[in-house]
């Protein structure tokens, strides 16, 4: 059994043509998003263990204090805006939970047809709509009209 990720070292050719060919023609983004979702149905009961923890979304918040220039007055403007948003939010079982937050081509390990999620480390308390959408952002257009993450496509929702 040969596993390979769309951004990994097995890869030949370009690598850039094989992404847009396995997200539009051959349906990768949708075995991503099925491979997003069941990841959601089996942490939606998850209880970490006594002394884990993963950070959340406010700590995401959080880190921005340390990270972006408070003279940057409209870009904190919208963050205020965005947080105070977040903060209305329901967060129950069914739309918040543990969300893999990194579902990218180099988190994905493929045996045929269908992905495995790996690399757990950003892991996070989130609403299930937001690890989608940063799923998404990874396999979106650019601006050259290929598909793959774009540069500094590290931001959340």
């Amino acid at each position: 059994m040969q596993h390979r990720s769309v951004h990994g070292a097995r890869v030949r050719g370009d690598r850039r043509r094989l992404v847009r060919r396995r997200v539009l023609v051959d349906g990768t983004g949708a075995r991503s998003g099925r491979a997003d979702g069941a990841l959601h149905l089996a942490a939606e009961d998850l209880e970490l263990p006594p002394g884990a923890e993963r950070p959340s979304w406010q700590d995401e918040f959080d880190s921005l204090e340390d990270e972006l220039p408070r003279d940057e007055s409209e870009l904190w403007r919208i963050i205020e805006r965005t947080h105070a948003l977040f903060e209305t939010l329901q967060q129950t079982r069914d739309c918040y939970g543990m969300v893999h937050f990194d579902l990218s081509g180099d988190s994905l390990v493929w045996s045929g047809l269908s992905p495995t999620a790996v690399d757990f480390d950003d892991c996070m308390w989130h609403w299930y709509a937001g690890d989608i959408a940063r799923t998404i952002a990874y396999f979106r257009m650019t601006d050259g009209g290929e598909l793959g993450p774009r540069g500094g496509v590290h931001g959340g929702l």
